[in-house]
């Protein structure tokens, strides 16, 4: 008895102890479920959760090798190119012309992040028109569009081809749209773009939809129309950027894992013939729709290969130099192991692929935030999106300030301003290979750690600046393409999961 005494009494001093010597948040909320890293190309200690900045460089580390082959199952494959930047020519050789290529990446994911919440709230971001006639690109009686505040492009180039015989136009992938839409002839009002403008006269497969059919009905919703009315869509954006024109169908070629020629017919897209605006700055000849709706490319392309696609997304640094890659299919799963978290149904905004946050550690400590802060509420609003076309991840305001506190009390080097816009920045003059806490995001069924190269970004002489922004008064979380770098990712929809792998997306 006095034994057991003293070893209670042992333990419990211990436990003591141990409280008072560390500042570490238990996690009791947060499962034990699989852990995935990122690729990085910097030495991650994980004994003190401390993540080791050499430098940024374009060469491969050798200590991590990782052997990650799509399998040869049924799919498509694309390259993507990150978007040109408009205001900064330059490659991205040194600091200045780095500082200028993320600050107009920066203000893109702003400008969409609004777009996002305000497509959100607008119930006639896109409407029918049940006559065909010559007056398209003006508005009929009874319209009423309402554009969300600023238009939000997404930041990948993806060439894709439609018609018989093909042709070629480039388009900027987005997860936060449906309809797949190019310029086309006979166009009335059309930005200037390097590839020839589609013509369907020169195509032998081209078809326009009626608008009394199913298909329309998928993209617009009920309407009411006359049996031999084509199918016409209105897309509009805050900055006044609209983009009119025909619902069609068309053949899309593409190629297959194995190099080969792969044709889908009756693919359904918008054939766009009145565009204004600013289209003509995204480098972009028109819109490749990622979401979960009917006429989304993977809704579409999934009932011939497989209802699944995945990207894989370069170092930001290096993409001037190095593709992303884009499976469609049952290719779209890698062959080596992946780890999943379920997408999480949003009725009010189906489009999106929404992600169950629930919980964020620095260092190993849990930030001190109750889990509801990061769900969906009752009435659609809030949770987290994955979005490939938003550069940084931009956090609830509580979770962002939590955030900002745990590397500001836990890095040792001193907070500075930065050219960049961003919150949070570190002066590591002096230090050769900067060390920052890692960060983890606790996901459902999935621990996601992240290495430096996916949390903070260097653009300036001895100055780190964290890659997360608030969200501000938008009630959305939105997790960015800078987070999901080196992870190969899998949109599985037929079980409504997303999967993560690391993986040098460059080598894919």
């Amino acid at each position: 008895m006095a034994t057991f005494l003293f070893q209670m009494a042992l333990i419990n001093c211990l436990l003591l102890i141990a409280m008072s010597t560390s500042t570490a948040l238990p996690i009791p909320a947060i499962e034990a479920v699989p852990v995935v890293a990122a690729y990085s190309r910097y030495h991650t200690s994980a004994e003190n959760h401390d993540d080791v900045l050499t430098e940024f460089s374009t060469e491969h580390s050798t200590e991590q090798t990782i052997t990650h082959r799509k399998s040869n199952a049924r799919g498509v494959r694309f390259d993507m190119m990150r978007r040109p930047s408009s205001c900064a020519e330059m490659p991205m050789l040194d600091s200045e012309s780095r500082s200028l290529h993320f600050a107009c990446a920066l203000d893109r994911s702003s400008r969409r992040q609004r777009f996002l919440y305000q497509k959100m709230s607008s119930t006639n971001f896109i409407r029918s028109v049940t006559e065909d006639r010559e007056t398209l690109p003006g508005q009929t009686d009874n319209e009423s569009y309402e554009f969300p505040e600023s238009a939000g492009y997404g930041e990948f180039l993806v060439p894709i081809y439609l018609g018989t015989p093909p042709q070629k136009a480039v388009v900027i992938i987005d997860t936060g749209s449906d309809l797949t839409w190019i310029q086309s002839e006979p166009c009335r009002a059309c930005f200037e773009q390097a590839d020839p403008i589609f013509d369907p006269s020169k195509s032998s497969t081209y078809n326009k939809i009626a608008c009394s059919s199913s298909a329309c009905a998928d993209l617009l919703g009920t309407q009411t129309c006359s049996a031999a009315a084509n199918c016409i869509y209105a897309y509009g954006y805050g900055d006044g950027s609209v983009t009119r024109g025909y619902f069609s169908k068309e053949t899309i070629t593409a190629t297959d894992t194995a190099g080969e020629e792969v044709k889908v017919d009756l693919f359904e897209f918008g054939a766009s013939v009145y565009n204004t605006g600013t289209f003509g700055d995204t480098g972009g000849e028109g819109i490749l729709g990622l979401g979960q709706g009917p006429v989304s490319m993977p809704s579409q392309l999934g009932s011939v290969l497989g209802n699944k696609f995945s990207y894989c997304l370069v170092d930001w640094l290096s993409a001037g130099s190095e593709t992303s890659t884009m499976y469609f299919g049952d290719a779209a799963v890698p062959s080596g192991e992946v780890q999943y978290t379920p997408i999480v149904p949003n009725a009010d905004h189906p489009t999106y692929y929404y992600i169950a946050v629930q919980g964020i550690s620095v260092g190993g400590s849990l930030l001190d935030i109750d889990q509801s802060v990061y769900e969906i509420d009752s009435g659609g609003s809030g949770g987290t999106i994955i979005d490939s076309g938003t550069t940084i991840t931009y956090l609830q305001q509580e979770v962002f300030n939590a955030l900002v506190a745990a590397y500001t009390s836990q890095v040792r080097y001193p907070t500075t301003t930065s050219a960049t816009g961003l919150d949070l920045c570190f002066n590591t003059r002096g230090t050769g290979s900067p060390v920052f806490p890692a960060m983890t995001i606790h996901l459902d069924g999935v621990h996601l750690e992240l290495p430096t190269a996916n949390t903070f970004i260097s653009l300036e002489t001895n100055i780190i600046c964290l890659a997360f922004a608030s969200a501000l008064d938008f009630p959305i979380a939105i997790f960015g393409n800078i987070q999901q770098q080196n992870f190969d990712i899998v949109y599985d929809l037929d079980n409504m999961r997303i999967g993560f792998a690391p993986a040098d997306c460059a080598s894919l």
